[in-house]
């Protein structure tokens, strides 16, 4: 029975790229998207372009002109997108010197921008509200470096309005509704690289080690209730907290908790997954004692979950 399962397993995974390969080549994406009802493909050229498998020689001269010369430079010498020259840079583990981010960030600026961000309070965490944001970017957030740096969070419109008080703390951010989702943006090039230095472009696998010892330790608390916002799920007739990522990520940050968990990993037909667990009923109440810790002061997150915690763990 063993050796069935990794069968299926294998069948199931060597289907599931070969599926995302014929999509690529027909139409530029594995699967289309959708605006205003409307269905469209990715131009098929650009979107393989980023793809495209780094050589030695690259690889080499990203390591030694990245820092010095930015992203800019090593993406026109490439012949790369500045979203593929970020990506590999944070695998390797490459950052830009600071005065390359200066000069970035002076070119960037434009003091008519009509929405403008307080960058400081979520590079320099010191308020509930940035450790919280953080969190919820963990989890739903996502970077672009298109012809600007934009970095987006979106949600469910319900969920991303109740939050909108606490957005409106760190500045005034650009907010778009699509669909079911309402989506918060801002463009900054100087707090999109400071995100890219702690994983953020790469979290789908990365651990969230570096955000966290960037945050003070009496504000964890936070990060962690927007990540449950935002990627968590509170069970309450199993009595089970369940965190969503992907088939690879790396859930070793979870550890300084010392609350005990579970991580399991599944494959199903064309989608394939890991879920972080706390499973049992004293690491449960722990975990969502330590997250919850006076919310009934300061109000931040979703009350809805905070709801459950409060029906089903608190005080018991």
């Amino acid at each position: 029975m063993l050796i069935l399962k990794h069968i299926f397993q294998l069948t199931a995974s060597v289907i599931f790229y070969f599926m995302r390969f014929i999509g690529l080549c027909l139409y530029g994406h594995t699967f289309p998207k959708s605006v205003g009802g409307k269905y469209y493909y990715m131009n098929k050229w650009k979107y393989l372009k980023e793809f495209r498998i780094w050589t030695e020689d690259e690889i080499e001269y990203l390591k030694k002109e990245y820092t010095t010369k930015g992203v800019n430079v090593c993406a026109k010498h490439l012949d790369r997108s500045k979203q593929s020259i970020y990506k590999r840079a944070a695998i390797l583990k490459l950052t830009m010197s600071k005065r390359v981010r200066a000069q970035m960030c002076s070119i960037s600026q434009d003091p008519f921008k009509k929405y403008v961000i307080n960058r400081d309070m979520l590079i320099n965490v010191t308020t509930k509200e940035a450790a919280y944001v953080l969190g919820l970017l963990w989890a739903d957030g996502s970077l672009k470096n298109g012809n600007t740096s934009t970095i987006s969070i979106g949600n469910k419109i319900s969920d991303m309005e109740e939050l909108t008080q606490i957005f409106n703390v760190l500045g005034t951010w650009n907010i778009r509704k699509r669909h079911n989702t309402l989506q918060f943006r801002c463009s900054d090039t100087f707090l999109y690289q400071h995100l890219v230095d702690n994983d953020y472009l790469i979290k789908s696998g990365a651990p969230a080690t570096k955000i966290l010892n960037n945050i003070p330790i009496a504000l964890h608390r936070y990060w962690w209730r927007g990540y449950l916002d935002g990627d968590g799920c509170i069970l309450k007739n199993q009595q089970k907290v369940v965190f969503a990522g992907t088939y690879n990520q790396d859930w070793s940050f979870a550890d300084y908790l010392n609350i005990p968990y579970t991580i399991e990993q599944q494959i199903m037909s064309l989608y394939r997954w890991s879920k972080l667990k706390y499973t049992k009923k004293a690491a449960v109440k722990q975990l969502l004692d330590f997250i919850y810790n006076e919310y009934d002061i300061d109000h931040i997150g979703l009350k809805r979950k905070y709801i459950i915690y409060q029906s089903y763990y608190k005080n018991k």
